[in-house]
This record gives C-alpha cells, sequence and structure tokens, in this order.
C-alpha cells in the first residue's frame, strides 16, 4: 500500500511538473512575442519620427530658399501667387507682407493698381495677405503651403521609398 500512495504521488508530482513546464514554456514564449512586438512598435516609431524629421528638413530648406530669392525672383512669384488669389479692381484696406519685401511687395501691388500701407509680418515667407472692403484675399506661400502640405509630404515620400 504505501509503494502504491508512492507511486501515485510520483505520477501526481509527475504531471505538476509537466504542467509547469508548458505553462513556464507558454509565458516564456508570450514575453518574446511581447517584446518582440515592442521592439516592432519602436522601431516603426523610430521610422516615423525619422521620416518626420527628414519632410520637416526639406520645407525647411525649402523656406530657408524662398526667403534667400533675389529681388526679381521674389516679385516673380509673388506675381504669381498674387495672380491666383487675388481678383481684378479691388480696393485694399491693408496689405501685410513678409519682413523685409515691403519693396517688393509695392512692385507686385503696383501691377495690380493696389495702393495701400504695407505693414510687415515676421511669419509670413512670401507673398502677402491682402484686406479689402470686401474681405481677405490670401496671396501668401504660406498659405498655398499649408493647403497642400499633405499631398507635396506623400510626393516626397513616394520619390524617397522609390529610391
Amino acid at each position: 500500500e504505501i509503494a502504491a500512495i508512492e507511486r501515485e504521488t510520483e505520477a501526481v508530482l509527475k504531471n505538476k511538473q509537466a504542467e509547469q513546464a508548458i505553462a513556464i514554456e507558454k509565458a516564456t514564449e508570450h514575453a518574446a512575442l511581447v517584446a518582440s512586438s515592442k521592439a516592432k512598435q519602436a522601431g516603426n516609431i523610430a521610422f516615423q519620427n525619422a521620416k518626420r524629421k527628414e519632410i520637416d528638413g526639406v520645407f525647411a530648406e525649402f523656406h530657408t530658399a524662398i526667403k534667400n530669392l533675389e529681388s526679381d525672383e521674389y516679385v516673380a512669384l509673388s506675381t504669381k501667387l498674387a495672380e491666383i488669389a487675388i481678383p481684378e479692381k479691388v480696393t485694399a484696406t491693408d496689405v501685410f507682407a513678409p519682413k523685409g519685401r515691403v519693396e517688393e511687395t509695392q512692385k507686385v501691388l503696383k501691377k495690380f493698381h493696389i495702393d495701400a500701407s504695407i505693414t510687415e509680418m515676421t511669419n509670413l515667407i512670401a507673398g502677402m495677405v491682402v484686406h479689402t472692403k470686401d474681405g481677405v484675399y490670401d496671396a501668401s506661400l504660406d498659405r498655398m503651403l499649408s493647403e497642400q502640405r499633405p499631398e507635396l509630404e506623400i510626393e516626397l515620400m513616394n520619390m524617397v521609398e522609390a529610391k
């Protein structure tokens, strides 16, 4: 009878050890899967952050290039922006232009027969914002970029990923 109890106890013990080994193996596999998923997620986040930094860098370089345009190049750009946004024969009350670009803005306004005081703004990159009796006409590069940036970012990423 003692031998039977010992065999039964040993069988129960082996069964419990086998169950624990399976539980430990499952827990180890789960921990490895969680660690792998976290590492993958961290890698994806780092990759997305790197892409964002690269895109922001491209736009910063573009802003610098625009700010450094020669006077005649700047007038040509601002004229194009104004042609797109400002209707003919408006009566302007105020015009806002980028800091340091008053002379160029006056040249553009002359082409549109607009005579208004110009206020310099540090937060404008290029173009102008024209206030009239009828409303506001935003002929700034800033507005155009903010509207087009999502599409431009997609194009930039497609170009980068194609390389």
